[in-house]
């Protein structure tokens, strides 16, 4: 398993063979990330065989990105109002509806990836949400946001899902952290070497 950093809050994975874009393109909207012109383009040369976008505020969504993926018919676009479930040779994506951070009016969904590994995908999902996904089995991985480790408690919660590990996403820039969420989440999970808090482009190989 695979797994690059593409977007703000948003990965290119690869189980199975199967490549899965996850929130992969958005916009930059300061102090977080866009996703850079090489990423973009590859995306575009070499469309994923599925392309899951939870909610489309910018910051996770390049919706003109997204309609053009859909109206090349390449893969399977999922998204809310879109589609739920995806089928792509041994791997299986399904759409969970979740709540948005701090807001109840966002049409959101969180993923739940199942192949030779299980992954959970939580986009902007309170962590709250989290008992949305009591019918699944656990997971091997959750890629979440991070409010699911920026204090004792919400780490420890996420801790104790089982994963093997844990990729937090939607970190601001270093140079841009106003509210020290960089340093709240290193504090809190830091030390943990199940947590990765990956760069964009970088790569995570996962046995």
């Amino acid at each position: 398993m695979k797994i690059t950093r593409s977007a703000n809050s948003g990965v290119l994975l690869v189980l199975d063979g199967v490549t899965i874009a996850l929130d992969g393109v958005c916009n930059e909207l300061p102090p977080y990330l866009g996703t850079p012109g090489e990423i973009r383009r590859e995306l575009s040369q070499n469309p994923p065989d599925i392309f899951a976008v939870t909610h489309f505020h910018p910051d996770h969504c390049d919706e003109a990105f997204f309609s053009q993926y859909r109206s090349r018919g390449s893969g399977t676009a999922l998204a809310p109002g879109v589609s739920r479930t995806a089928v792509a040779g041994q791997v299986t994506v399904t759409a969970v509806d979740t709540r948005h951070i701090g807001k109840n009016n966002v049409p959101h969904v969180s993923y739940v990836i199942s192949g030779s590994r299980r992954i959970w995908f939580m986009g902007d999902a309170s962590p709250l949400s989290l008992r949305s996904f009591s019918g699944y089995p656990s997971p091997h991985l959750i890629i979440a946001p991070y409010a699911y480790a920026n204090t004792p408690s919400s780490y420890k919660n996420t801790k104790d899902l089982g994963a093997d590990r844990v990729i937090i996403l939607h970190l601001p820039r270093d140079d841009a952290d106003e509210y020290g969420i960089i340093s709240s989440v290193r504090q809190c999970a830091g030390s943990d070497s199940a947590f990765f808090f990956p760069k964009i482009n970088e790569t995570i190989n996962i046995d």
